[in-house]
């Protein structure tokens, strides 16, 4: 930090030592204007003692770099001004924070505040109540300005300021911010959701379905506290894009398989832009009771087209193919929540466990997931066979079997399924399946309920060692 003063050494102006005089002698007896001269006549003393003429000539500066011992007896000083109860020095001073930028500045600010606090009945006279027992800090915006860089930090060092300067009180922080690394510091039960209303005022939103925020990625929570879940990119390119696809061809149609995302988001791919999308009964959706068939949904001329080709031109999907299990589909659907539920938890618990050994997960077990599918890169080939056949070991049907890596049609290298339920038609059941080759990744998924799922895995780690 620089500290600047007008350095005046033309003899076309009043010289320094005739102005006070002058002040001297009209002003005689003033006690404000002895503190004053009192105040300038230190002030001066130091620059004299410890500060430089820059090289254009106007500038005398103390640089805490380059002059540590003149910036610490300047601050000195300003502080004796503050506790004498005047302080007229520093209200003409010019401080100069030299090639900082307009985020330097912000961050010094606010904690510059922060050390000001306690000094606020010396520097106002009219500010004669002292600090109480509790501190309330209200502070808006603490993002504004900041790199993302200091965002992530700035939590750690207000709270690390907090306990240095109110070690005595108990403090409440209050604030506003528009900065998901900001929320990802604090816990959901200490936040209060903003939203816009139609008429354009802002109003409290009162869901108790937020997820936690506390050591969340970015993205969930601009998509959960920050509402952006309309959009993954700007609108502006999103458009953009959206209309070089229709250059290309207008009658593009976006299909999505979702077999795998079910109830694992709270948005589906159509509400993103697709525009039709299918799925597999025997996955999530058929919630492990339907034995066979797949759904079609989107776009009503789109699925009603793919009805009238499944089936017979005229019929469609008035009278398509129920193969007599509607019952059994109709059950599947209603248990399908909770079965993808369990599903989640058993990925969740994996990836847990198996970080804490030392592997590389995707996803970790704390981040967002898209889907029931848990992908673990083990770089060993044994330890990858062997996992797979703990989750065979540890399936309802088959329990007996040992799955081998065979040469599967379609892949280029050898591939080992374990899935124990297979022979029953779902795959919503726990089941674990990988190519062998670097780095040696096998693809988990599914569990009915967790406790079987958990028990599960317990048994593939217990077949690795």
């Amino acid at each position: 930090m620089y500290y600047g003063l007008d350095y005046i050494d033309d003899m076309d102006f009043i010289p320094y030592s005739y102005a006070i005089q002058l002040i001297n002698y009209f002003c005689e007896g003033d006690s404000y204007i002895e503190q004053v001269l009192k105040e300038i006549k230190g002030l001066e003393t130091i620059v004299k003692q410890y500060t430089t003429i820059t090289d254009d000539g106007y500038k005398t500066l103390f640089c805490y770099r380059d002059n540590p011992v003149g910036y610490r007896r300047f601050v000195d000083y300003i502080f004796e001004c503050f506790y004498q109860g005047t302080g007229f020095v520093l209200t003409y001073l010019n401080i100069e924070i030299g090639g900082m930028s307009s985020g330097e500045r912000a961050f010094q600010n606010i904690f510059t505040w922060l050390n000001l606090i306690p000094l606020f009945s010396k520097i106002y006279k009219n500010f004669n109540v002292s600090l109480r027992g509790t501190v309330l800090l209200l502070i808006d915006e603490l993002d504004l300005y900041l790199h993302p860089d200091w965002q992530t930090i700035f939590m750690k060092k207000l709270l690390e300021e907090i306990r240095s300067q109110f070690s005595k009180y108990k403090v409440q922080i209050v604030f506003a911010t528009h900065s998901p690394l900001c929320i990802s510091d604090i816990p959901r039960e200490n936040i209060v959701y903003l939203q816009d209303v139609k008429d354009g005022r802002i109003s409290i939103d009162k869901r108790e379905d937020h997820q936690q925020s506390f050591g969340r990625d970015v993205f969930t929570i601009l998509n959960d506290t920050f509402y952006l879940n309309k959009h993954t990119m700007g609108v502006f390119a999103e458009q953009y894009i959206n209309d070089i696809i229709k250059e290309i061809d207008n009658n593009v149609i976006v299909m999505v398989d979702n077999c795998y995302g079910e109830f694992v988001d709270k948005i589906e791919p159509l509400q993103l832009g697709a525009d039709v999308i299918v799925g597999s009964l025997i996955k999530n959706l058929g919630g492990g009771i339907a034995p066979n068939g797949a759904y079609i949904a989107g776009k009503s001329y789109l699925v009603d087209l793919a009805s009238q080709r499944l089936t017979a031109p005229g019929l469609g999907k008035e009278v398509g193919p129920t193969l007599g299990i509607n019952k059994s589909i109709l059950q599947g659907l209603f248990m399908a929540p909770s079965v993808v539920k369990s599903s989640l938890k058993t990925a969740v618990f994996a990836s847990k466990m198996l970080e804490e050994l030392g592997y590389k997960l995707d996803p970790r077990f704390n981040e967002e997931r898209s889907d029931i599918v848990q992908t673990i890169e083990f770089q060993n080939k044994e330890k990858l066979i062997k996992y797979c056949q703990g989750i065979q070991m540890g399936s309802p049907i088959d329990s007996n079997s040992i799955p081998e890596p065979w040469d599967m049609p379609g892949y280029t290298d050898k591939v080992i399924m374990a899935a124990g339920a297979f022979t029953q038609g779902s795959s919503i059941e726990l089941s674990c399946d990988a190519p062998i080759r670097p780095p040696y990744v096998a693809f988990m998924q599914g569990g009915l309920t967790y406790e079987y799922g958990k028990l599960g895995v317990l048994k593939a780690i217990q077949n690795i060692y």
